[in-house]
């Protein structure tokens, strides 16, 4: 029996097959390969700038080894950073663990080439093969693939641990060019410039919680 997995029943001789499913999937997987190699050109543009590292064009770049070498020079947590991704962001590497090359081979060279397993392997029923150029048909084990969630929280959680560093980086260097701030004025606490109100006469109100009211009104 076939079925797709909005009628799925549980039953044991049920074979579950979702084809619009594992198109979106596909689609997702390309979408966060290339919307993450986006933000990473992104990023080396800006730190390039903050940074005052002196590169410029095709050389600002994580998968130039010159930019990385002055970007880890740059900052202790940055140097941490690049240590801990040596490939992470390789256009030459053969895993997947590089979203660069994951991104050039699905985008350029080929597709998300991502079987739907059932019953479900090891590591889901969509499990991504390590290796660049490998295509589940048989089976898939935790040795040679990544379960979608594993693939996604990889890349997702690193570009994310990025771009804190890169916010917090501009926010420590901006704040120390910064002059100590204007003194507060005392009437500061009682100014609301957000949302203004203003008595047109003097109103007593014994009982706010009955007589404050509050709008919208109309113009008349």
């Amino acid at each position: 029996m076939l079925c797709s997995s909005r009628n799925y029943d549980a039953s044991a001789d049920v074979i579950l097959n979702d084809p619009v499913g594992q198109i979106r999937h596909a689609k997702a997987l390309l979408e966060l390969v290339s919307h993450g190699k986006a933000a990473l050109d992104s990023l080396a543009v800006f730190l390039n700038d903050l940074l005052a590292l002196g590169l410029s064009g095709g050389d600002r770049d994580f998968r130039r080894d010159a930019f990385k070498k002055k970007l880890a020079s740059s900052h202790a947590s940055l140097e941490a950073f690049c240590m801990l991704n040596p490939v992470g962001f390789n256009s030459t590497a053969l895993l997947r663990t590089s979203i660069v090359s994951a991104r050039d081979e699905w985008l350029h060279r080929g597709f998300p080439d991502v079987a739907f397993m059932w019953p479900p392997s090891e590591v889901g029923v969509l499990p991504i093969p390590k290796a660049l150029t490998a295509s589940a048909t048989t089976g898939a084990t935790r040795a040679t693939n990544n379960s979608t969630r594993e693939f996604n929280d990889y890349h997702f959680s690193r570009i994310a641990r990025l771009l804190g560093m890169a916010i917090s980086l501009a926010i420590e260097m901006e704040a120390s060019r910064m002059s100590s701030p204007p003194p507060r004025s005392p009437n500061a606490q009682f100014r609301i410039s957000a949302v203004k109100f203003c008595l047109t006469k003097e109103i007593s109100v014994r009982e706010p919680a009955r007589h404050l009211k509050v709008g919208p009104f109309s113009a008349s």
